[in-house]
């Protein structure tokens, strides 16, 4: 099931990001199309903060800049989940703080690594 996921997360990943890119380089109200899809980017009061598409057929508006936003995400959870094998309480923990730097004392090379802090459970309460 895992190269499945993986492809899929990509693939939805790339898709939104054609779509949005396509949504930005046309003005509001135009249509573009991207993957075999037409749409009518969106005419909104403020253009410069989220890019929404209308698809013509249903009448339906969608946040393209959140769809990529949500699809990137998820592509790098399973991502980072399938390569570093950490588990998903350690991800959740994870920030800007987990990435420190290493100088190799023979080269001077700066190495990035990322620091996982132990988790730990309480015991659970018998029930």
């Amino acid at each position: 099931m895992l190269p499945t996921l993986v492809r899929t997360v990509d693939e939805h990943r790339r898709q939104a990001a054609e779509r949005l890119h396509a949504a930005q380089a046309a003005t509001p109200g135009s249509q573009f199309t991207t993957a075999g899809q037409t749409w009518c980017r969106s005419v909104t009061k403020n253009p410069a903060t989220k890019v929404w598409a209308d698809d013509p057929d249903t009448s339906l508006r969608r946040d393209l800049t959140m769809e990529e936003h949500k699809a990137f995400w998820a592509w790098a959870i399973v991502q980072t989940l399938r390569h570093i094998g950490i588990r998903v309480e350690e991800l959740t923990e994870l920030s800007h703080h987990s990435l420190v730097q290493h100088r190799l004392p023979g080269t001077g090379e700066l190495i990035p690594l990322l620091h996982i802090a132990p988790h730990y459970h309480l015991p659970r309460p018998e029930l």
